[in-house]
Parts: C-alpha cells; structure tokens; sequence
C-alpha cells in the first residue's frame, strides 16, 4: 500500500529526499572508490539509503527498518575498519547516529498502517537512546583519546639537558624537539614588561587573501642570530635578530587553489646530527612507503651529498662540502626543500637540487588541495618528518 502526497507529513518528504541524495551520492563515489581498489562500504550503504528513502517518500515503515539494516552495518563496518579507536569511530558514525534520530523520532507521522502503538513508543525510545548516545558521543571528542605524550621527565625548577643545549636560540615550534616550549632567557620578566619598547618593526611583504581563507599563521624561529619566517605561501625570509634588517628572502612558487598557511619550519644543522644507522633495504622501501626489495630515493636530511661515488654519504655532514646549517619548509603544493640558512638558496645535496616531491608513492591524488601541508616539520635523529 501507498499513499499520495496529501497524506503524508511534509517532513517526511524532506527526510525522505535527504536519504535518497545521500544514497545517491554514496553510491556514485563508492563505486569509483572500488574502481581504485578501495571498500564497498559506500556502495552497500548507498544502496541501502536510496531503497529507504524511497519506501520513507512512500510513507511505509520498512523504510526505517532498511535505514536501521544501514545504520547496523555501519556499526560492524566502522569496528572492522578501526577496532575500538575513538576517532576513527567519528567520521564513520557521527552522521548516522542524527540520522537515526531523527529517523526514528519521525517514525509517528508515518501513515502506514503497520505503526502500531507499541513500535510507536519502541521508536521514540530508540530515537531519544539514540541522541543520548550522539551527545555523549560529542561530549567525549572534547577530551583526548589515544593521546601519545612525551614521556620526557620533567623536574619543576630544573632545566633538561636539550634546554640547556638550546642556549637563547629558539629552533623548533616549541623550542627544542621536546615541545615544551620553555626558555631559560630571563631579561624580560614580569617587573619590567611595563617598560617594552618597540626596538625593531620587519615585513616580509606577503599579504594573504583572506577571501580565499588564507592566514598567516607562523611560529618564527630564531637561530645563529636570524629570525626565520614563514609567510602564508611558503615564502622564507631571514631578518637579523639585532636589526630587523632583512637578509635574504626564498619563495618557492608554491601554489594551491585555497587554504594556504605555513605553520612552522625547521632549523637543521647537519654537524649536529648524529651518524645514520644502517638499515635493510626492506626496511628503507617500506619507510619510504615503498615495496620490500625497491630502491626508493629516500631524502635524508643529514645528507651531505647526492654523489654516489661519496665514501659513506649519508653519515654525519661535512659542512665544508655541503651548504652546512639549513632551513626545511614543506610547501602547500607537496614539496620539502632545504634552504641554505646563511644565503636562502637551496641545498644541491638535498633530493633532487633541494626538493623532495612529497606526492611519489601516493598514486593519483587530484587536486594539490586534497595535500595541502599546513603543520610543522621536525628533526628526530637523522629523519626530517613533517605533519
């Protein structure tokens, strides 16, 4: 049996379009994800929404209960796919959970004659059960899960040995590579900050366009006397820490449709750095997201030279064959590059002439938008990572 138009709750309606455009959207983009090798998730559920939401615009019960089919699979789907993670459950299960909500809330304007009294009152329940269970849900991505912490010891009144090494630079985002972010620097302190005055004023001439959300959101570091910035658009400039005077200044022509901001970059000194241990060739194919027995090109940001005919090349720099301390930045087009902190001219030795193309491995990825580095990058050991 069904019913016109007339007889059914214009909410209904709207509900019922919603789930078919959704279906529809999930089915499309799930069978191009499958062409890729990826899951049928999307195809199975688009499906399942577009035959519920079609029996919802016809004003029968069983399209809820197809809805529900969905909502259960999407339940075993997101355990299979991420176990008990708490975040990987957001994404998958944040939408269905106001879905079924709504869904089942709504189930007392249905004009099928199989609503009975008691399914009527089963539905409000699981509708209310299921909205409980979407605010604590909501209430619980407002604390940290899985969180990995710095298992450096921290004695009150006591400064680390790497806090101490970092004398009055300011290297990293947060100083020193353990993150805290404290200086030891106690010629400015709270009884004269009254008396500040502005000594120097700089500009890096890089102004965004906040109409394409652009933002200037850089964390400056300090080191061998230079202030390093790092404008919205990659582009570096080093002022003189005394002056504000500018000293060189490195654009790398990165380009995306929107969204731009560099958040931080790094200072990397290669005679600082320790001697890179061996590792299997498996090993370096897999860390560099290859297959085992492939030879990848693998950028090392203790690399003091590309030459192969280099006795041991990938140990400890040396400076007097290679462009010594350097600045690495990630553009938001996809490439790391090394710039020489003394000049603001590119590393030869480093990838290919200074650039490591961030993309090989990733197969197609579209638009420069779907890899758009924002994060800071950072030196463990000899590895140069980047978020």
């Amino acid at each position: 049996m069904t019913f016109s138009s007339r007889h059914r709750h214009w909410w209904l309606l709207i509900l019922a379009a919603t789930l078919m455009a959704t279906g529809a959207f999930f089915l499309a983009g799930g069978m191009y994800l499958v062409t890729l090798g990826g899951s049928w998730y999307y195809v199975i559920a688009g499906v399942g929404l577009v035959l519920s939401g079609w029996r919802l615009w016809k004003g029968m019960l069983d399209g809820v209960y197809l809805f529900m089919a969905v909502f259960l699979f999407t339940v075993l789907w997101t355990y299979y796919e991420t176990g008990l993670n708490f975040w990987g459950w957001v994404p998958r299960m944040a939408a269905p959970l106001v879905l079924a909500t709504v869904i089942l809330l709504s189930v007392p304007l249905l004009p099928d004659p199989a609503r009975t009294s008691r399914l009527t009152r089963l539905a409000r329940a699981g509708g209310l059960a299921s909205g409980a269970v979407f605010a604590a849900f909501f209430a619980a991505m407002l604390f940290p899960h899985g969180a990995i912490y710095n298992d450096i010891a921290i004695t009150p009144g006591k400064q680390t040995e790497t806090t101490l090494a970092m004398g009055k630079e300011w290297r990293e985002y947060g100083r020193t590579g353990e993150g805290i972010r404290y200086s030891p620097l106690d010629q400015i302190n709270k009884d004269n900050l009254q008396d500040l005055e502005v000594i120097w004023t700089a500009h890096h001439g890089q102004v965004s366009n906040v109409k394409l959300l652009n933002e200037d959101q850089n964390t400056p570091i300090y080191a061998d006397g230079k202030v390093f910035h790092c404008a919205y658009n990659n582009v570096v400039t080093a002022f003189d820490g005394a002056t504000g005077a500018r000293q060189w200044q490195f654009n790398p022509d990165a380009a995306a449709p929107y969204w731009l901001r560099c958040r931080s970059i790094s200072y990397v000194d290669p005679a600082e750095i320790p001697a890179k241990p061996k590792r299997s060739s498996e090993q370096a194919a897999i860390s560099a997201g290859g297959a085992p027995n492939a030879s990848p090109e693998i950028a090392d940001a203790n690399a003091a030279t590309t030459d192969p005919a280099e006795k041991n090349p990938n140990q400890t720099a040396d400076t007097s064959k290679d462009c010594g301390p350097r600045i690495a930045v990630a553009t938001v087009d996809g490439r790391l590059m090394s710039i020489k902190a003394s000049d603001g001219k590119l590393c030869q030795s480093f990838g290919e002439s200074g650039v490591v193309d961030l993309h090989v491995g990733m197969g197609a990825y579209g638009n420069s938008i779907l890899h758009t580095l924002l994060c800071r990058k950072f030196l463990y050991e000899h590895f140069l990572l980047y978020i």
